[in-house]
């Protein structure tokens, strides 16, 4: 709401310094809406990639959710052995995860260059 209030005095100053010949409101004025312009712009990105981030989270959950850590052997395993069987590594265990989120491309050398066991999930 404050945005659009914001807008309309904008447009109120431009338009009355192109009126009044008034070169500091009609400068102010512009340089008001390209301000809006950007927020609007930086808002509807950030709404975008929400939805991206929200799409990921729940492609990845089914995995992270059931997953326990064990400090003694250092791995990742699944109680009952779905969605996944076996000990997985760390790395093994975040590119799993982050594959299946498709966000695969953001990890680093040390988990993109790890494989995953074959067979290791089920179903896929």
């Amino acid at each position: 709401m404050s945005l659009l209030a914001g807008a309309g005095v904008t447009f109120l100053l431009a338009w009355l310094g192109v009126q009044k010949q008034l070169l500091v409101f009609t400068t102010g004025g512009a340089i008001a809406v390209l301000g809006i312009v950007f927020t609007i712009k930086v808002i509807r990105k950030d709404g975008r990639e929400r939805k991206v981030l929200e799409a990921a989270h729940a492609l990845a959950d089914p995995l992270w959710s059931p997953a326990h850590y064990c400090y003694g052997c250092e791995g990742v395993f699944c109680p009952g052995g779905t969605p996944w069987r076996g000990v997985l590594t760390p790395e093994q265990f975040k590119l799993l995860v982050w594959r299946q989120g498709q966000y695969d491309d953001q990890l680093g050398d040390k988990a993109r260059n790890t494989e995953i066991p074959p067979g290791t999930l089920i179903g896929g």
